[in-house]
């Protein structure tokens, strides 16, 4: 896995400047936020049925998440490239929380994939977290690995969660407030999201979205990219494979799979609205 790099977006009147990273969470990166959130005398286990976390009485026999997580920080290759995988979206949270970090809303995925876009052509120049000048051909790595149309598969969580209802809908998300601890905040869903399944553009994505992030009523048709709308209950994903990448706003908070992760980024929100 390449070196881990936070690429820099600069901020405006609407938003604060983020720093995201490049790639999802390392093992390497996670194991301590992880260990203190599961202690010994709470081992946790991988079941296969449903990958989610379940405690080890539950599941016999299985290995402890613990031992899968030590075999890959010591370079066993069962993610080849290093990344934290097979963790649900609630998981997610905690682990962020623990690191100081935020889960990408959206919105904030949207800016990477275009900074990245405009990057690799040098268009613009794509800075990291100390101002230097990121090179396109890591901007590349960073971007085939979201996006590009080869195996395996793989995903990254976004910090969106739907209540849908005949008489709302709402977007959850959860940011760092001044005390570092995760805050929930509740907004209404643009009333301009496309609420039905179609199949678009990734381009056409960072041209059509909303404010908050999700494609436009009148984004166009396209062939690569699968957009699944909000339902209730559900959180919303990004995943690419050979065939088609998704975005899927249908994903269940305690469900997981192989590849699946986690990009860090710092804080998306003005302290001063929390």
């Amino acid at each position: 896995m390449p070196a881990s790099k936070y690429i820099k977006l600069r901020g405006t009147n609407e938003y604060p400047e983020v720093r995201a990273s490049l790639f999802r969470l390392s093992l390497k990166d996670s194991i301590h936020a992880i260990k203190s959130l599961y202690p010994f005398n709470q081992v946790i286990v991988l079941k296969e049925a449903n990958f989610g976390l379940i405690s080890e009485n539950d599941m016999h026999g299985l290995e402890t998440l613990y031992s899968i997580m030590k075999k890959r920080a010591d370079g066993d290759p069962l993610d080849p490239r290093g990344y934290l995988e097979y963790v649900n979206h609630n998981d997610s949270y905690k682990i962020l929380e623990q690191i100081g970090k935020e889960m990408p809303s959206p919105l904030t995925f949207i800016r990477k994939l275009e900074a990245l876009m405009l990057g690799i052509d040098n268009e613009i120049t794509v800075e990291d977290e100390r101002g230097k000048r990121i090179h396109p051909k890591i901007l590349q790595k960073a971007y085939d690995d979201i996006a590009k149309s080869v195996d395996p598969w793989r995903g990254e969580w976004l910090n969106a969660g739907f209540e849908i209802t005949i008489h709302q809908r709402n977007l959850i998300q959860y940011f760092l407030n001044k005390g570092k601890k995760l805050e929930k905040v509740v907004s209404e869903l643009d009333p301009e999201t496309l609420m039905e399944l179609k199949t678009i553009n990734l381009k056409d994505l960072v041209r059509y979205h909303t404010p908050q992030g999700l494609p436009r009523k009148d984004i166009p048709e396209g062939t690569k990219l699968r957009y699944w709308p909000p339902r209730d209950k559900y959180v919303a994903g990004f995943g690419g494979v050979s065939e088609w990448a998704g975005l899927d706003c249908g994903g269940g908070p305690a469900g997981s799979v192989a590849d699946l992760g986690i990009a860090p980024c710092t804080s998306q929100k003005f302290l001063s609205n929390l």
